[in-house]
């Protein structure tokens, strides 16, 4: 009998440890960690920062030490095996910027120091030098070794920075980092069951056309792309213009609509915003994509009225998939809990009626006369 094929799951764009980290490599360890420490002091007036290091001298331990600190974070130890250790990305995923001792860590890009002490060391390690973003020198690119030149030709002048000029070191990470903040995808959630309504809520008419039809034109103005969210067993046809992405997580409400976006692509931020919003403006979604926070976990409408996030109307960043998982593991399927609990900027409601889910015939009566008006 022929082997079942496993599902092919879309992947993170990630490092070992980080979806964004640097490696310094070419010094002494005690260079680097003094370099790390004066990167951080300034890196994290502008982003969330942290370093990951080796601490040396347990060749009697089963396992090294590893440390990972910096002021937004408090001080992790691990005491694992190296290749465990991408096991605890889940420590470093509320960072902006990873940085790592690369006499220990490879990592996606890198910062070579041009040392004399490390001169031989380092063309024995040629092979993580695979996106060199920065090289530092004492004094002029003429302190580039040789081998190192003919290693990363043609390199790049502008990348090219004196060691101690540490403000141009975190602008080149700083715009590094804003040149890689994910693109923003749309996304109407309309996969609900409408037990209330009695009828499909993502069908109502209240703007010449269906509602999630409506919401998706909203959103196609100021995405990459946009999707309609619908049920796993969702049988009609929508109009050919718009995509759709079927709930992979069953019976999870608006829960289960983001994670199946998420992992239809796992690389861009969703804007959600919900089927039964008919008196939503275009002006509000255009407030909340000019107040992202890529920083963030999400970026979100809080509304003092009910004293709560409105989860609905949202632009959830990458890093809320692995979060969703991990409450949806711990049984709770509210995207309202995801927000109150974690790391998220909130934008104050002033027009409330906005928000105002419609879920029953008389609210639905209420709507269309009062946007027929």
């Amino acid at each position: 009998m022929a082997k079942k094929k496993e599902m092919t799951l879309s992947k993170i764009k990630t490092g070992p440890y980080h979806r964004n980290e640097w490696s310094i490599i070419g010094a002494p360890c005690s260079l680097i960690n003094a370099l790390s420490e004066k990167i951080i002091s300034i890196l994290s007036e502008h982003l969330k920062v942290s370093y990951l290091n080796e601490t040396h001298h347990f060749e009697n331990e089963m396992y090294n030490k590893y440390t990972a600190s910096g002021p937004v974070t408090d001080t992790h130890k691990f005491d694992v095996d190296l290749p465990r250790l991408s096991l605890f990305r889940k420590y470093f995923d509320h960072l902006d910027v990873l940085l790592l001792n690369g006499n220990h860590y490879k990592a996606d890009k890198q910062i070579v120091i041009i040392n004399e002490k490390k001169r031989q060391s380092l063309h024995k390690k040629l092979d993580r030098l695979s996106d060199v973003k920065m090289i530092l020198v004492d004094n002029s690119k003429e302190d580039i070794y040789p081998y190192l030149s003919e290693h990363l030709h043609p390199i790049d002048e502008d990348c090219i920075v004196q060691i101690d000029d540490i403000e141009s070191i975190c602008a080149h990470i700083i715009n590094d980092y804003r040149n890689t903040i994910t693109p923003i995808f749309g996304l109407v959630l309309s996969g609900g069951r409408s037990q209330r309504m009695g009828t499909d809520k993502s069908k109502i008419n209240y703007h010449n056309k269906p509602q999630s039809e409506y919401a998706a034109d909203m959103l196609l103005s100021y995405t990459q792309d946009t999707y309609i969210s619908v049920g796993h067993d969702y049988n009609d046809v929508l109009d050919s213009s718009y995509k759709t992405i079927r709930d992979s997580y069953l019976n999870l409400g608006p829960m289960g609509g983001i994670l199946s976006a998420f992992r239809y692509n796992p690389n861009v931020a969703w804007l959600t915003i919900a089927c039964d919003l008919p008196y939503l403006k275009e002006e509000t979604i255009k407030k909340l994509l000019t107040k992202r926070d890529p920083s963030k976990l999400a970026t979100c409408y809080y509304n003092a009225e009910k004293g709560s996030p409105e989860p609905l109307i949202t632009i959830w960043e990458t890093r809320a998939y692995p979060a969703m998982l991990d409450y949806l593991s711990m049984g709770y399927a509210s995207p309202s809990k995801v927000l109150r609990d974690n790391d998220v900027c909130m934008i104050e409601v002033r027009d409330h009626i906005q928000f105002i889910n419609v879920n029953d015939p008389l609210q639905k009566k209420t709507a269309i006369e009062r946007l027929h008006k």
